[in-house]
């Protein structure tokens, strides 16, 4: 295995983070949050969760969603649980440190050439009312408001790095 983290504009191989090292940056990125989205890898060797470690996990109030790249899964997770608590089968976990990350590389070209943007917005889970307020404040105009996991919007692209940067996107695509 790799333990490659694959996101939407650049790829890397972080460096294992357990126990108190775990701990202590989830503490000293000084997060808001009550949920923190993040991204967790597995010790087992297929890199997925055994069923009594999502058994734990669940217990406590983490919730894992798909994986992507190399078994590199997203998980929504209490914030006193990550500033306090770590598992013994989790290799590493951290988050999206730089959101421009989130933005696909094609869009990137892409607003080379443009002003404004049509671009999908991909949510960790289902979106709320609140959060897609929240996004028409930032986008000139709605073009498919799904309310599930997905949006699509046209946005001035000097607004897509704050999009970015809000925690429950997982993605900003073509």
């Amino acid at each position: 295995r790799t333990f490659e983290v694959g996101l939407p504009s650049k790829s890397y191989v972080p460096q294992s983070r357990k126990g108190i090292n775990s701990v202590n940056y989830f503490k000293s990125l000084n997060l808001t949050d009550d949920y923190i989205y993040a991204m967790m890898q597995f010790e087992t060797l297929d890199g997925d969760p055994k069923r009594e470690q999502i058994d734990l996990l669940a217990a406590d109030n983490i919730t894992l969603f798909e994986y992507h790249g190399d078994h590199t899964y997203y998980a929504k997770i209490p914030k006193p649980i990550l500033e306090t608590k770590s598992y013994d089968f989790v290799r590493w976990i951290g988050i999206v440190e730089d959101p421009n990350s989130k933005i696909n590389r094609d869009v990137n070209d892409f607003i080379k050439n443009s002003s404004s943007i049509n671009v999908t917005l991909l949510f960790y889970e289902r979106s709320t009312i609140s959060q897609i307020e929240l996004v028409k404040t930032a986008s000139n105009y709605i073009i498919f408001d799904s309310t599930l996991d997905f949006v699509d919007i046209n946005i001035n692209t000097e607004k897509l790095s704050y999009l970015a940067s809000l925690s429950f996107v997982n993605a900003i695509e073509l």
